[in-house]
Protein backbone atom coordinates (compact mmCIF):
# COMPACT_ATOMS: atom_id res chain seq x y z
CA UNK A 1 0.00 0.00 0.00
CA UNK A 2 3.12 2.19 0.55
CA UNK A 3 4.68 2.36 -2.79
CA UNK A 4 1.93 3.75 -4.77
CA UNK A 5 2.33 6.83 -2.35
CA UNK A 6 5.83 7.34 -2.67
CA UNK A 7 5.32 6.59 -6.40
CA UNK A 8 2.91 9.63 -6.27
CA UNK A 9 5.51 12.17 -4.05
CA UNK A 10 8.29 11.31 -6.90
CA UNK A 11 5.98 12.29 -9.58
CA UNK A 12 4.78 15.86 -7.99
CA UNK A 13 8.68 16.26 -6.40
CA UNK A 14 9.67 15.98 -10.67
CA UNK A 15 6.78 18.52 -11.74
CA UNK A 16 8.04 20.53 -8.81
CA UNK A 17 11.71 20.58 -9.63
CA UNK A 18 10.64 20.74 -13.44
CA UNK A 19 8.58 23.86 -12.66
CA UNK A 20 11.43 26.01 -10.73
CA UNK A 21 13.89 25.06 -13.23
CA UNK A 22 11.59 26.49 -15.91
CA UNK A 23 11.07 29.83 -13.94
CA UNK A 24 15.01 30.23 -13.46
CA UNK A 25 15.80 30.08 -17.32
CA UNK A 26 12.99 32.66 -17.92
CA UNK A 27 14.11 34.77 -15.35
CA UNK A 28 18.24 34.28 -16.57
CA UNK A 29 16.74 35.00 -20.48
CA UNK A 30 15.08 37.89 -19.01
CA UNK A 31 18.06 39.59 -17.35
CA UNK A 32 20.57 38.09 -20.60
CA UNK A 33 17.93 40.62 -22.44
CA UNK A 34 18.22 43.50 -20.09
CA UNK A 35 22.05 42.92 -19.85
CA UNK A 36 23.07 41.90 -23.47
CA UNK A 37 20.81 43.97 -26.29
CA UNK A 38 22.23 46.93 -27.38
CA UNK A 39 20.92 50.57 -25.92
CA UNK A 40 19.40 48.78 -23.01
CA UNK A 41 21.08 50.28 -19.65
CA UNK A 42 22.51 47.99 -17.65
CA UNK A 43 22.02 49.52 -14.63
CA UNK A 44 25.94 50.30 -13.83
CA UNK A 45 26.02 53.77 -12.01
CA UNK A 46 26.81 56.45 -15.12
CA UNK A 47 24.72 54.57 -17.58
CA UNK A 48 27.14 53.33 -19.89
CA UNK A 49 27.82 49.52 -20.73
CA UNK A 50 31.04 48.08 -18.97
CA UNK A 51 31.25 45.41 -21.59
CA UNK A 52 34.20 45.94 -23.37
CA UNK A 53 33.02 43.94 -25.99
CA UNK A 54 29.88 46.30 -26.97
CA UNK A 55 30.41 49.39 -29.10
CA UNK A 56 33.31 51.29 -30.95
CA UNK A 57 36.04 49.68 -32.51
CA UNK A 58 36.95 47.25 -35.16
CA UNK A 59 38.54 44.41 -33.23
CA UNK A 60 37.63 40.92 -32.53
CA UNK A 61 35.10 39.61 -29.27
CA UNK A 62 37.71 38.43 -27.57
CA UNK A 63 40.21 41.27 -28.68
CA UNK A 64 41.88 39.53 -31.01
CA UNK A 65 40.71 41.35 -33.96
CA UNK A 66 38.42 39.30 -36.00
CA UNK A 67 35.48 36.59 -35.52
CA UNK A 68 35.58 33.21 -36.92
CA UNK A 69 34.75 34.32 -40.29
CA UNK A 70 37.57 36.44 -40.72
CA UNK A 71 35.68 39.67 -40.24
CA UNK A 72 36.61 42.43 -37.81
CA UNK A 73 33.56 43.64 -35.42
CA UNK A 74 33.20 46.85 -33.49
CA UNK A 75 34.83 47.09 -30.03
CA UNK A 76 34.43 49.44 -27.82
CA UNK A 77 33.86 50.07 -23.96
CA UNK A 78 30.63 51.02 -23.85
CA UNK A 79 28.89 53.31 -25.98
CA UNK A 80 25.24 53.03 -25.46
CA UNK A 81 23.22 54.54 -23.43
CA UNK A 82 19.01 55.63 -23.37
CA UNK A 83 18.86 58.81 -24.72
CA UNK A 84 18.89 61.67 -21.65
CA UNK A 85 15.61 62.88 -20.56
CA UNK A 86 18.33 66.60 -21.07
CA UNK A 87 21.37 66.55 -23.23
CA UNK A 88 24.44 67.61 -21.59
CA UNK A 89 26.71 68.26 -24.14
CA UNK A 90 30.53 67.46 -23.99
CA UNK A 91 31.52 71.11 -24.06
CA UNK A 92 34.62 70.34 -22.39
CA UNK A 93 35.74 68.58 -25.11
CA UNK A 94 35.69 72.08 -27.77
CA UNK A 95 37.32 74.26 -24.93
CA UNK A 96 40.21 72.30 -23.35
CA UNK A 97 41.22 71.19 -27.59
CA UNK A 98 40.83 74.84 -27.88
CA UNK A 99 38.63 74.69 -30.59
CA UNK A 100 36.83 77.56 -29.14
CA UNK A 101 39.30 79.49 -29.57
CA UNK A 102 39.45 78.19 -33.06
CA UNK A 103 35.70 79.46 -33.65
CA UNK A 104 36.68 82.37 -32.05
CA UNK A 105 38.54 83.27 -34.74
CA UNK A 106 35.49 82.48 -37.39
CA UNK A 107 36.61 78.96 -38.22
CA UNK A 108 34.35 76.56 -38.33
CA UNK A 109 35.52 74.20 -40.71
CA UNK A 110 33.92 75.55 -43.93
CA UNK A 111 35.64 73.82 -46.95
CA UNK A 112 37.22 70.97 -45.72
CA UNK A 113 35.72 67.61 -46.76
CA UNK A 114 35.87 64.55 -44.30
CA UNK A 115 35.63 60.95 -44.96
CA UNK A 116 34.24 58.63 -42.73
CA UNK A 117 34.46 55.05 -43.01
CA UNK A 118 31.96 53.87 -40.48
CA UNK A 119 28.32 52.29 -40.03
CA UNK A 120 26.60 54.59 -42.20
CA UNK A 121 24.89 58.10 -41.33
CA UNK A 122 21.17 59.10 -40.08
CA UNK A 123 21.56 62.38 -42.24
CA UNK A 124 17.98 62.96 -40.54
CA UNK A 125 19.03 63.44 -37.64
CA UNK A 126 18.22 66.90 -36.09
CA UNK A 127 21.78 67.43 -34.97
CA UNK A 128 22.64 67.77 -38.90
CA UNK A 129 22.12 70.62 -41.29
CA UNK A 130 20.64 69.60 -44.66
CA UNK A 131 23.42 68.79 -46.92
CA UNK A 132 26.01 67.80 -45.05
CA UNK A 133 26.47 64.62 -46.90
CA UNK A 134 27.83 65.43 -50.26
CA UNK A 135 29.10 61.87 -51.18
CA UNK A 136 27.63 58.22 -50.14
CA UNK A 137 28.68 54.84 -50.66
CA UNK A 138 27.21 51.50 -49.47
CA UNK A 139 29.93 48.54 -49.47
CA UNK A 140 27.70 46.61 -47.54
CA UNK A 141 23.93 46.01 -48.66
CA UNK A 142 24.35 48.79 -52.16
CA UNK A 143 21.93 50.92 -50.61
CA UNK A 144 21.75 53.97 -52.16
CA UNK A 145 20.09 56.49 -49.71
CA UNK A 146 22.18 57.38 -46.18
CA UNK A 147 21.27 55.37 -43.39
CA UNK A 148 22.98 54.07 -40.33
CA UNK A 149 21.85 50.39 -39.20
CA UNK A 150 24.08 49.91 -35.82
CA UNK A 151 24.74 53.79 -34.71
CA UNK A 152 28.15 54.03 -34.66
CA UNK A 153 28.55 56.13 -37.72
CA UNK A 154 25.83 58.23 -36.40
CA UNK A 155 27.34 58.84 -33.37
CA UNK A 156 31.12 59.93 -34.75
CA UNK A 157 29.71 62.46 -37.53
CA UNK A 158 27.73 64.37 -34.68
CA UNK A 159 31.11 64.57 -32.87
CA UNK A 160 32.57 66.45 -36.14
CA UNK A 161 29.39 68.22 -37.77
CA UNK A 162 26.70 68.18 -35.01
CA UNK A 163 24.85 71.81 -35.29
CA UNK A 164 22.04 71.67 -32.69
CA UNK A 165 22.49 70.59 -28.94
CA UNK A 166 25.50 69.15 -29.31
CA UNK A 167 28.22 71.46 -30.58
CA UNK A 168 30.23 69.51 -33.18
CA UNK A 169 34.26 70.31 -33.27
CA UNK A 170 33.83 71.32 -36.99
CA UNK A 171 29.83 72.46 -38.15
CA UNK A 172 30.39 73.86 -41.50
CA UNK A 173 32.54 71.05 -43.06
CA UNK A 174 31.12 68.35 -45.48
CA UNK A 175 31.14 64.46 -45.21
CA UNK A 176 32.01 61.33 -47.52
CA UNK A 177 30.05 58.79 -45.60
CA UNK A 178 31.42 55.20 -46.82
CA UNK A 179 29.40 52.44 -45.16
CA UNK A 180 31.72 49.77 -44.61
CA UNK A 181 30.94 48.24 -40.71
CA UNK A 182 27.27 46.03 -41.41
CA UNK A 183 24.40 46.34 -38.88
CA UNK A 184 26.16 43.86 -36.36
CA UNK A 185 29.46 45.92 -36.07
CA UNK A 186 31.42 43.51 -38.41
CA UNK A 187 33.25 44.90 -41.49
CA UNK A 188 36.19 42.91 -43.49
CA UNK A 189 39.29 44.08 -44.18
CA UNK A 190 39.12 43.74 -48.06
CA UNK A 191 35.62 46.71 -47.88
CA UNK A 192 37.50 49.00 -45.24
CA UNK A 193 39.97 49.73 -47.75
CA UNK A 194 37.33 49.80 -50.77
CA UNK A 195 35.90 52.43 -48.27
CA UNK A 196 39.24 54.47 -47.89
CA UNK A 197 39.75 54.57 -51.39
CA UNK A 198 36.16 55.89 -52.27
CA UNK A 199 37.20 58.63 -49.65
CA UNK A 200 39.85 59.38 -51.53
CA UNK A 201 38.36 59.39 -54.66
CA UNK A 202 34.61 59.39 -54.68
CA UNK A 203 33.91 58.69 -58.65
CA UNK A 204 36.78 56.91 -59.54
CA UNK A 205 38.53 59.26 -62.32
CA UNK A 206 41.61 59.70 -60.96
CA UNK A 207 40.77 63.13 -59.96
CA UNK A 208 41.17 63.39 -56.12
CA UNK A 209 40.42 67.11 -56.42
CA UNK A 210 36.43 65.82 -55.33
CA UNK A 211 38.15 63.55 -52.51
CA UNK A 212 38.05 63.66 -48.84
CA UNK A 213 40.77 65.77 -46.70
CA UNK A 214 41.31 63.92 -44.10
CA UNK A 215 39.49 60.38 -43.49
CA UNK A 216 38.43 59.52 -40.06
CA UNK A 217 39.01 56.31 -39.23
CA UNK A 218 37.27 55.19 -35.94
CA UNK A 219 38.40 51.78 -36.66
CA UNK A 220 41.30 49.50 -35.83
CA UNK A 221 41.76 45.76 -36.89
CA UNK A 222 44.35 43.17 -35.80
CA UNK A 223 45.35 43.85 -32.05
CA UNK A 224 48.86 43.06 -33.74
CA UNK A 225 49.35 45.66 -36.78
CA UNK A 226 49.92 43.28 -40.50
CA UNK A 227 52.34 44.71 -42.50
CA UNK A 228 50.54 44.58 -46.04
CA UNK A 229 47.34 44.35 -44.93
CA UNK A 230 44.80 46.04 -47.27
CA UNK A 231 43.28 48.76 -44.60
CA UNK A 232 46.98 49.71 -43.82
CA UNK A 233 47.65 49.76 -47.73
CA UNK A 234 44.58 51.81 -48.42
CA UNK A 235 45.40 54.63 -45.54
CA UNK A 236 49.27 54.58 -46.41
CA UNK A 237 48.05 54.81 -50.05
CA UNK A 238 45.89 57.87 -49.02
CA UNK A 239 48.49 59.79 -47.12
CA UNK A 240 50.89 59.35 -50.17
CA UNK A 241 47.98 61.11 -51.91
CA UNK A 242 48.05 63.90 -49.25
CA UNK A 243 45.24 63.11 -48.00
CA UNK A 244 45.42 63.61 -43.91
CA UNK A 245 44.18 59.94 -42.43
CA UNK A 246 43.20 59.95 -38.61
CA UNK A 247 42.55 56.64 -36.70
CA UNK A 248 41.81 55.67 -33.26
CA UNK A 249 45.04 54.16 -31.34
CA UNK A 250 42.68 51.09 -30.25
CA UNK A 251 40.99 50.26 -26.93
CA UNK A 252 43.48 47.43 -25.40
CA UNK A 253 45.03 49.42 -22.75
CA UNK A 254 44.01 47.46 -19.85
CA UNK A 255 45.08 44.37 -21.72
CA UNK A 256 48.34 45.90 -23.41
CA UNK A 257 48.69 43.74 -26.38
CA UNK A 258 52.09 45.64 -27.32
CA UNK A 259 51.22 48.99 -29.61
CA UNK A 260 48.27 50.58 -31.21
CA UNK A 261 45.79 48.77 -33.64
CA UNK A 262 45.89 49.41 -37.34
CA UNK A 263 45.71 50.99 -39.28
CA UNK A 264 46.95 53.92 -36.48
CA UNK A 265 50.00 51.77 -36.39
CA UNK A 266 51.02 53.17 -40.21
CA UNK A 267 53.84 55.66 -40.10
CA UNK A 268 51.87 58.42 -42.11
CA UNK A 269 48.30 57.85 -40.06
CA UNK A 270 48.12 59.95 -37.24
CA UNK A 271 47.20 57.62 -34.27
CA UNK A 272 45.03 59.27 -31.48
CA UNK A 273 44.80 58.22 -28.22
CA UNK A 274 41.82 59.07 -25.78
CA UNK A 275 41.74 61.18 -22.49
CA UNK A 276 38.68 62.76 -19.80
CA UNK A 277 37.58 65.81 -19.18
CA UNK A 278 40.48 65.83 -16.88
CA UNK A 279 42.92 65.44 -19.19
CA UNK A 280 43.77 61.90 -17.82
CA UNK A 281 44.49 58.75 -20.07
CA UNK A 282 41.70 56.52 -20.26
CA UNK A 283 42.92 53.01 -18.68
CA UNK A 284 41.51 51.22 -22.13
CA UNK A 285 43.58 53.30 -24.37
CA UNK A 286 45.84 51.45 -26.52
CA UNK A 287 49.79 52.14 -25.39
CA UNK A 288 52.39 52.75 -28.12
CA UNK A 289 55.24 50.75 -29.24
CA UNK A 290 58.21 53.34 -30.04
CA UNK A 291 61.24 51.03 -29.43
CA UNK A 292 60.90 47.54 -30.90
CA UNK A 293 59.69 45.84 -27.46
CA UNK A 294 57.66 43.48 -29.20
CA UNK A 295 58.10 42.13 -32.19
CA UNK A 296 54.81 43.01 -33.75
CA UNK A 297 56.01 46.83 -34.00
CA UNK A 298 58.81 46.18 -35.42
CA UNK A 299 62.05 48.94 -35.64
CA UNK A 300 62.05 51.70 -33.33
CA UNK A 301 59.77 54.71 -34.21
CA UNK A 302 60.94 58.44 -34.68
CA UNK A 303 59.40 61.95 -34.07
CA UNK A 304 56.98 63.00 -35.42
CA UNK A 305 55.47 59.63 -35.93
CA UNK A 306 55.95 58.12 -32.84
CA UNK A 307 52.23 56.02 -31.26
CA UNK A 308 50.07 57.84 -30.49
CA UNK A 309 51.16 61.14 -31.88
CA UNK A 310 47.82 62.51 -29.87
CA UNK A 311 45.34 62.23 -27.51
CA UNK A 312 42.05 63.92 -27.70
CA UNK A 313 38.63 63.70 -25.64
CA UNK A 314 37.22 59.80 -25.49
CA UNK A 315 35.78 59.80 -22.46
CA UNK A 316 31.58 59.95 -21.29
CA UNK A 317 31.25 62.02 -24.71
CA UNK A 318 27.66 63.27 -25.96
CA UNK A 319 26.84 62.24 -29.38
CA UNK A 320 23.68 61.60 -31.68
CA UNK A 321 21.96 58.21 -32.24
CA UNK A 322 19.87 57.29 -35.62
CA UNK A 323 16.03 57.79 -35.68
CA UNK A 324 16.85 61.56 -33.70
CA UNK A 325 17.92 59.99 -30.19
CA UNK A 326 21.18 60.42 -28.12
CA UNK A 327 23.73 58.21 -26.92
CA UNK A 328 27.18 58.65 -24.85
CA UNK A 329 30.50 57.62 -26.28
CA UNK A 330 33.92 56.09 -24.59
CA UNK A 331 36.79 55.27 -26.17
CA UNK A 332 38.87 56.26 -28.86
CA UNK A 333 36.71 56.24 -31.86
CA UNK A 334 35.41 59.39 -30.24
CA UNK A 335 38.61 60.73 -29.93
CA UNK A 336 39.53 60.16 -33.53
CA UNK A 337 36.51 62.01 -34.05
CA UNK A 338 37.44 65.13 -32.30
CA UNK A 339 41.19 65.43 -33.96
CA UNK A 340 39.31 65.15 -37.31
CA UNK A 341 37.30 67.56 -36.34
CA UNK A 342 39.83 69.21 -34.71
CA UNK A 343 42.77 68.86 -38.38
CA UNK A 344 39.61 70.69 -40.35
CA UNK A 345 39.50 73.76 -38.44
CA UNK A 346 43.47 74.01 -38.73
CA UNK A 347 43.20 73.54 -42.44
CA UNK A 348 40.87 75.84 -43.01
CA UNK A 349 43.37 78.49 -41.62
CA UNK A 350 46.22 76.62 -43.18
CA UNK A 351 44.42 75.95 -46.83
CA UNK A 352 48.10 75.44 -48.43
CA UNK A 353 48.37 71.85 -46.87
CA UNK A 354 45.09 71.21 -48.83
CA UNK A 355 45.38 68.68 -52.02
CA UNK A 356 49.17 68.33 -52.40
CA UNK A 357 48.88 65.22 -54.13
CA UNK A 358 52.06 63.99 -51.80
CA UNK A 359 53.10 63.37 -48.23
CA UNK A 360 55.26 66.26 -47.41
CA UNK A 361 52.89 68.78 -46.07
CA UNK A 362 51.76 65.49 -43.41
CA UNK A 363 54.68 65.49 -41.95
CA UNK A 364 54.90 69.07 -41.76
CA UNK A 365 51.81 69.10 -39.92
CA UNK A 366 52.51 65.98 -37.78
CA UNK A 367 55.86 67.84 -36.11
CA UNK A 368 53.47 71.25 -35.72
CA UNK A 369 50.79 68.43 -34.16
CA UNK A 370 53.96 67.60 -31.43
CA UNK A 371 55.19 70.73 -31.14
CA UNK A 372 51.77 72.13 -30.39
CA UNK A 373 50.60 69.58 -28.25
CA UNK A 374 49.27 70.24 -24.49
CA UNK A 375 51.61 68.44 -22.12
CA UNK A 376 49.48 66.60 -19.55
CA UNK A 377 50.48 65.73 -15.63
CA UNK A 378 51.82 62.30 -15.34
CA UNK A 379 53.13 62.42 -18.84
CA UNK A 380 56.13 61.78 -20.00
CA UNK A 381 58.24 64.28 -22.52
CA UNK A 382 58.78 64.46 -25.17
CA UNK A 383 56.45 61.62 -26.01
CA UNK A 384 54.80 59.21 -23.78
CA UNK A 385 53.56 55.73 -24.92
CA UNK A 386 49.97 56.41 -23.63
CA UNK A 387 49.93 60.07 -24.11
CA UNK A 388 51.62 60.31 -27.15
CA UNK A 389 52.85 64.28 -27.62
CA UNK A 390 50.15 65.07 -25.99
CA UNK A 391 46.38 66.80 -25.70
CA UNK A 392 45.87 68.53 -29.27
CA UNK A 393 45.72 71.89 -29.50
CA UNK A 394 44.06 73.20 -32.43
CA UNK A 395 44.69 77.02 -31.99
CA UNK A 396 48.83 76.33 -31.32
CA UNK A 397 49.12 73.76 -33.94
CA UNK A 398 47.63 76.35 -36.38
CA UNK A 399 49.95 79.34 -35.16
CA UNK A 400 52.98 77.02 -35.65
CA UNK A 401 51.98 76.87 -39.09
CA UNK A 402 51.09 80.12 -39.76
CA UNK A 403 54.51 81.38 -38.46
Amino acid sequence: MQEPEASGNNSTGKKILIMITAIVLALCLILAYFFFMPGVFDGSPDGIIDNPDEGGEVGGDDGSGGNETGENEIEEPGWYEPPPAVIETSDWAVNMTQASIMKDRGFYGAGIVIGIVDSGIDPSHPEFQENSVIAWKDFVNQQDEPYDDNGHGTAMASIIISNGSIQGIAPESKLIVAKAINADGQGSDALVASAIAFCVDPNNDGDTSDGADIISLSLGGDEHPRFGSEVGDAATLAAEKGVFVIASAGNDGLQDDGDVESPASEELIIAVGAVDSNGTIAGFSSIGDNDGRTPQSGDDRFDPNKKPEIVAPGVDIVTAYPDGKYCTVSGTSPAAAYASGLLALILEENPGYLNTGNSTMIIELKNALMDGAKKLPGQDTPHDDHYGYGLSQAADTSDILLA
